[in-house]
């Protein structure tokens, strides 16, 4: 059914009705489509109207940011959502529900458009596993699967066995002690002692030399007790 007056008045009289049983959502809904209706017949005025009953009933709608309702038609959300409220709400299905109203229906309360239920998706198919074959390094291949030798090839004679060598007569081992008597001096040496060299009067210490080092150890023995003895007393010397 094209857009009519009729279809205006339809559905601003089903915001009124709603707007009654306190349905605030289904009241607004029902304001944009009136305006909607009338702003494709040309009447722009009475599209502004019913905007701006809209917006004194519900300040914070979608429609509050734009000057005119054909402006706010130009923006995809805005478009969008009228878009699916016309499909929602057709002229044929508003003047049904209008007429079930009229005769005391319960109005839109259960007839809202519900949302077709999403199939969750396939569960992905298992893998084939590959198939595991049990290997050693041990198994040899039977004879059935060894391949056959071609027939032109002729079978080789077989070489002649190399007579045994013979065997090494073991030798007898010896005990450590025999084993190193036994092993020959790589190099012979003579351990004959060497007589030591006298020594010489100047590598002989002096008498002299002794009593001297021996006086200056004392005297400076004597100087640190001394010293160390004033160091300690200072303190209780009168001054």
């Amino acid at each position: 059914m094209p857009p009519t007056d009729d279809v205006v008045g339809i559905y601003e009289e089903l915001a009124e009705r709603e707007d009654e049983r306190g349905a605030a959502q289904m009241r607004d809904r029902f304001l944009i489509l009136a305006a909607d209706a009338a702003l494709s017949l040309g009447r722009n005025d009475r599209a502004e109207e019913l905007r701006r009953r809209l917006l004194d009933q519900n300040p914070h709608h979608l429609l509050r940011p734009y000057p005119t309702l054909a402006d706010a038609l130009k923006s995809p959300d805005v478009f969008s959502y009228v878009v699916d409220l016309r499909a929602s709400y057709a002229p044929e299905e508003a003047e049904q529900l209008l007429m079930s109203m009229r005769a005391g229906g319960s109005g839109t309360e259960g007839e809202l458009p519900r949302p077709k239920p999403i199939a969750p998706p396939p569960k992905p198919e298992p893998e084939e596993e590959p198939e595991i074959f049990a290997f050693s390094r041990g198994q040899e291949v039977s004879e059935a699967q060894e391949p056959a030798p071609p027939a032109d090839v002729v079978a080789e004679e077989p070489s002649p066995v190399a007579p045994p060598r013979p065997a090494k007569p073991k030798r007898a081992r010896l005990k450590p002690s025999e084993a190193a008597l036994a092993m020959p001096d790589v190099y012979p040496y003579h351990t004959t002692s060497v007589p030591a060299a006298p020594r010489t009067d100047a590598e002989r210490p002096s008498a002299v030399s002794a009593f001297v080092s021996t006086a200056l150890f004392l005297l400076l023995l004597a100087a640190g007790l001394a010293l160390a003895g004033y160091t300690l007393a200072r303190p209780f010397l009168p001054m």
